[in-house]
């Protein structure tokens, strides 16, 4: 599983574990700028082994780069395709429905600039153009299907 779609599964069944994947890739940098590393350890993150041995066995998430009988080292295996998940849940561009399902919006960034700069001259209020893209899809959808 790569990183984006391991922070989905994680977004819908534990979210309370996206602040400890948000200190795993703090301590992935920081551990990435040493010039001899193993990979940081639960005491970096301030997290229960157990908690990140799910993260790397379950989810993928995190990758083991050493392993003895009194430590264990990480790295998050696709840091990029992280952040840019993270980024997505922050910004609101992954929403859930009532269900739980996750809702992406796929739309490119020339697209979602022309939709920004649309709003922005049309709409007298601070819209965020993802926000009112999902509202407005779920709407016409559930038109659709409830008489």
């Amino acid at each position: 599983m790569d990183g984006y779609n391991a922070m989905i599964c994680i977004s819908k069944e534990k979210p309370e574990y996206i602040s400890i994947v948000k200190k795993c890739v703090e301590s992935h940098h920081a551990e990435e700028k040493k010039q001899y590393s193993l990979g940081f350890e639960w005491s970096d993150v301030r997290v229960w082994p157990v908690k990140l041995a799910l993260l790397a066995t379950k989810y993928d998430l995190l990758k083991v780069t050493y392993k003895s009988n009194s430590t264990t080292c990480y790295m998050v295996s696709d840091i990029e395709g992280v952040q840019k998940a993270l980024q997505d849940i922050e910004s609101g561009r992954i929403a859930k429905s009532a269900e739980g399902i996750v809702i992406r919006v796929w739309l490119s960034a020339a697209t979602m600039n022309k939709l920004r700069a649309y709003i922005a001259r049309e709409l007298s209020d601070h819209w965020d153009p993802e926000t009112l893209i999902v509202e407005r899809a779920l709407n016409s959808f559930l038109d659709r299907i409830i008489p």
